[in-house]
């Protein structure tokens, strides 16, 4: 959400919170990661990176109903 152009624009949350939605919901993690490296990257076009890039993805697992009535 740091990264910025070479206007001085920062990616910003609302960007990235426009980026996620739009994924489909069947990404593995590992897409999700790639997915958003290019989009950081066009956004920052020819400007050299200022900071290191941090992106978690977690993945929610289905717990079967009869596991959780013990």
């Amino acid at each position: 959400i740091e990264a910025q152009n070479v206007t001085g624009e920062f990616y910003g949350f609302d960007r990235f919170e426009a980026l996620l939605a739009s994924f489909p919901l069947k990404l593995t993690p590992e897409q999700v990661v790639d997915a958003v490296l290019r989009a950081v990257d066009e956004h920052v076009g020819a400007e050299e990176q200022q900071d290191d890039i941090t992106v978690v993805v977690m993945q929610a697992t289905p717990v079967a109903v009869a596991a959780m009535a013990r």
